[in-house]
């Protein structure tokens, strides 16, 4: 409903890879397939465009792989404290 402020989020989301760092564009693909793999309902295509651009600049599957099990667990400790608070309702 406010196409200005979604191309300005989307600008201010760039940024980072607009400028030349410390960080190699492989480290940021990966690093940014972990933040969306922990939470995929804020940018799916995020996720999935990183993970094309890492596979094609040479990352290869197996660092994918490895990087989406190290975020998983995120998942996982969120299961664990929703099943704890659920098991004192009991």
């Amino acid at each position: 409903m406010d196409p200005g402020y979604f191309e300005a989020r989307v600008r201010f989301i760039d940024l980072p890879w607009e400028r030349e760092g410390v960080l190699d564009p492989q480290v940021k693909h990966l690093l940014s397939i972990a933040i969306d793999a922990v939470s995929p309902q804020h940018y799916v295509d995020g996720l999935r465009k990183h993970l094309r651009e890492a596979l094609a600049i040479g990352v290869t599957p197996e660092a994918v792989l490895e990087v989406l099990q190290l975020s998983s667990v995120t998942g996982l400790r969120t299961l664990d404290v929703g099943l704890e608070v659920l098991a004192r309702k009991s």
